[in-house]
């Protein structure tokens, strides 16, 4: 099984995109602006988890391709 993270999961083409994925089988991991947005993705697509930066704002990309990389990605 393939894992796989989308970025922009909470709205749109991503949240789609992640719908899709799930229902396919495969290990979806999301990325959210904020937690509260992540945890109505998660519930909503059935992903695996969420990981939570503003794009816009490098330390927090920082983090969280540090935490992504920790949790195995």
């Amino acid at each position: 099984m393939a894992r796989f993270l989308v970025t922009g999961a909470t709205s749109g083409l991503g949240l789609e995109m992640a719908r899709r994925l799930v229902a396919d089988g495969q290990g979806v991991w999301l990325h959210a602006r904020s937690e509260a947005s992540g945890a109505a993705a998660l519930e909503g697509t059935g992903a695996e988890r969420a990981f939570f930066a503003d794009l816009a704002d490098l330390d927090q990309v920082r983090a969280c391709v540090d935490q992504v990389a920790s949790a195995g990605g």
